[in-house]
């Protein structure tokens, strides 16, 4: 009988993003019998073709929203993201996605049209463990105690490897520039657990691109009262670093310090054998939190309390409590488990 699966879902190299597409298009069935119904896509190998992907199921959470007349009423969906806003919404309530498709992930729509994301992976790997152990955590799926991480709503098993369902969020987490220091917090929070800014996800898409998304009424109504929030969703360059097998001070072979086609830091090119991931993450961070957060150093400020530099990055006292409380929340997905998740 032949393999639904006929490719190592670990190699990123083993087939074409029009191969992929390919191999997702002729899982539709098997999808559909698992309760899931996979957004259209053209498959055209010419070149310059750029894959894109469509919902065919109409879909509307907030039938009282009415961005026209200003009225923003919606409830809240989670852990689904909120969905729409747009000035000139689309009539037939279908969702694209404004983004050149990889083919590493697909996205579908559950019975209830609810927007999911479907990623293959591949059994027995470290992707694997980390997103068995998330969909063991009841945590990630109430707002109150939601850590940052996106949510595994679904394992489907398929020829011993997985289909990983979590819910649609949107990757322009920027758009707009957040005036508030609760967002950039949780944009922190965040990349605490992966510094690679492609991987944060915010609770909100629409039809709008990352140009016209900053024109969205209903996001920057969202933003002002609170609703939205950020989480981290990719863990293929991820390691789960239990005490037992790593040992209470674990350390990693500088190689795999940098796992990407980008260039290496310079830290990692002394001759060290091995390193120490939670220093080398801290330092990584300071840089990246500098770069990314210093502007919004103002904003962190208490009236009452005097800005303190670290030198990396400017905050006020009651930012730097805010993120050790909210920081905390890690710990509770599981107290004998670490994740380290590698730059790039």
């Amino acid at each position: 009988m032949k393999k639904l699966i006929y490719f190592d879902p670990a190699d990123r190299k083993a087939l074409s993003v029009i191969q992929l597409l390919a191999f997702w298009d002729s899982m539709r069935e098997w999808f559909a019998e698992k309760g899931y119904h996979l957004y259209e896509f053209d498959i055209t190998d010419e070149p310059g073709y750029l894959p894109s992907e469509r919902s065919t199921i109409p879909y509307s959470p907030h039938p009282k929203l009415n961005v026209q007349k200003r009225i923003f009423e919606a409830e809240d969906p989670f852990p689904y993201a909120y969905v729409g806003g747009d000035y000139w919404p689309r009539e037939d309530n279908l969702y694209q996605i404004n983004f050149i498709s990889s083919g590493r992930v697909v996205f579908a729509q559950d019975t209830a049209g609810r927007h999911v994301v479907i990623k293959l992976v591949k059994g027995g790997s470290e992707e694997d463990k980390i997103l068995h152990l998330l969909a063991r955590q009841p945590e990630l799926m109430n707002r109150e105690t939601f850590p940052s991480v996106i949510p595994v709503l679904d394992l489907l098993p398929c020829e011993g490897h997985w289909f990983a369902v979590m819910p649609r969020w949107d990757s322009n987490c920027f758009v707009p520039s957040f005036p508030t220091p609760e967002i950039c917090v949780q944009q922190m929070v965040s990349l605490l657990k992966d510094l690679c800014g492609r991987n944060l996800l915010i609770n909100h898409f629409s039809n709008a691109s990352v140009i016209t998304m900053g024109n969205n009424p209903f996001r920057r109504n969202l933003l002002k009262r609170g609703a939205l929030t950020c989480a981290i969703s990719d863990f293929d360059h991820s390691i789960l670093l239990d005490e037992e097998t790593y040992g209470p001070n674990p350390r990693l072979g500088i190689l795999e310090a940098h796992v990407t086609g980008y260039q290496a830091p310079f830290e990692t090119l002394h001759g060290h054998v091995d390193y120490d991931p939670f220093k080398y993450d801290v330092a990584l961070l300071g840089i990246l939190f500098n770069d990314r957060f210093q502007a919004c150093g103002p904003r962190f400020q208490d009236k009452r309390q005097p800005v303190q530099s670290t030198g990396e990055l400017t905050y006020g006292k009651i930012f730097r409590q805010n993120l050790w409380r909210n920081g905390q929340i890690i710990a509770r997905i599981e107290p004998r488990f670490l994740f380290v998740f590698f730059y790039g």
